[in-house]
């Protein structure tokens, strides 16, 4: 009796699975067109029709099971211009577009979507083909939080539906604003890490000048306190700031209850003497960064 129901209940399966295995499936190539619907025979030898019409549009290029940053990428500069172009879209967002719209990479599901997200991290050509990251952005002051560029040492938290990915220009550009906001801050009195412009005659490189206190002799704790003095390249400013922030900076910042002090000291020195012109703009944008600490002196 038992073996009798078990052959029945084999024989009913396997007619199940020849009976159902077409699967209609909407395709868009473009935005433009309306989707129409395209049917695939998603036979074989499995037994759920789930597994089955998976594989299948997998192997059709119809289901991604891994997404690359660069997929993404392209989806937000070709198909999604107009929301890319705001400079910056939240995962949730863009990942309703993706369930929503069959033009869009058609994504097995949410885990493989956040896995090609965080994906850009390793990305050397981001710039290009992939997309920064952020936590939040703030309307008041017009910056992201917990902005993170790819790299080697790229790190980020968990992907959440708040989380942002930013236009490389857009975070280029806060990246080079936070930069020259560094350059205008003194270093008399404070202490911290330090960035130290050197514009005397003969510097070209930059040069690391490593002076980190060791372990102290603290009852409960080590490695309390770090400093650091960083000579910037005055011909290439800008990227040396860039490595700073992305490779120390970031590192400390990202550390619970940290209390992070950065200062930078200036000096220029021009035998001749400074243009008039270029006085009064130093010392103008000198008194709108506010700075401490600012003047020409005369030899």
């Amino acid at each position: 009796m038992q073996s009798n129901r078990s052959r029945s209940e084999e024989a009913v399966t396997a007619r199940i699975a020849q009976t159902y295995y077409w699967a209609m499936v909407p395709e868009q190539p473009h935005p433009t067109p309306p989707p129409v619907i395209a049917v695939e025979k998603a036979d074989g030898a499995t037994e759920r029709l789930a597994d089955r019409v998976s594989e299948r549009l997998t192997r059709a290029g119809l289901l991604a099971s891994v997404i690359a940053a660069r997929t993404i990428r392209l989806d937000l500069d070709q198909r999604l211009k107009a929301v890319w172009n705001r400079g910056h879209i939240p995962v949730g967002e863009l990942w309703a577009y993706y369930c929503r719209y069959p033009y869009l990479t058609r994504v097995r599901d949410r885990a493989v979507f956040e896995d090609g997200v965080r994906s850009t991290l390793n990305s050397l050509t981001w710039e290009l083909d992939g997309f920064a990251l952020a936590e939040a952005y703030d309307d008041t002051s017009g910056r992201y939080q917990g902005l993170t560029l790819p790299g080697p040492n790229a790190h980020f938290g968990q992907i959440a539906d708040a989380t942002l990915l930013v236009t490389p220009a857009t975070a280029q550009a806060q990246i080079t604003a936070i930069s020259a906001s560094y350059s205008a801050v003194p270093t008399e009195g404070l202490t911290g890490p330090e960035v130290v412009a050197s514009g005397g005659a003969g510097s070209s490189t930059a040069t690391p000048i490593e002076q980190v206190d060791g372990p102290r002799a603290v009852p409960s704790s080590a490695n309390t306190r770090f400093f650091g003095v960083y000579q910037l390249d005055p011909e290439r400013y800008g990227r040396d700031l860039t490595r700073l922030s992305q490779e120390i900076l970031q590192q400390l910042a990202t550390v619970d209850g940290v209390q992070l002090e950065v200062t930078i000291e200036v000096h220029a020195h021009k035998d001749d003497g400074f243009p008039d012109d270029k006085v009064r703009v130093v010392l103008e944008n000198a008194r709108t960064l506010k700075f401490r600490q600012f003047g020409f002196e005369s030899d």
